[in-house]
């Protein structure tokens, strides 16, 4: 979620200050997401969110936790 934020506040012309103040974060932590963010696309954040949602779903029904990891991953990395 920082993540997505963070893009979202930067790709509007927000500065790491504008970024930190706005979502109560330290400056170190914006240090490190700014970059992080400018690897995913919008497009590839709303797929990873969609993705760890089925998969939060799948852990609380029940289903064997490494089967879905492994799934999460392979689904986050193809």
């Amino acid at each position: 979620r920082l993540l997505w934020q963070t893009k979202s506040f930067v790709e509007e012309g927000g500065t790491p200050s504008d970024v930190a103040r706005k979502l109560g974060l330290k400056g170190f932590q914006v240090k490190n997401l700014v970059p992080q963010s400018k690897f995913w696309s919008t497009d590839d954040l709303e797929k990873a969110f969609h993705l760890l949602h089925q998969a939060d779903g799948l852990f609380k029904s029940g289903v064997q936790e490494r089967i879905v990891f492994e799934n999460l991953v392979l689904a986050l990395c193809g």
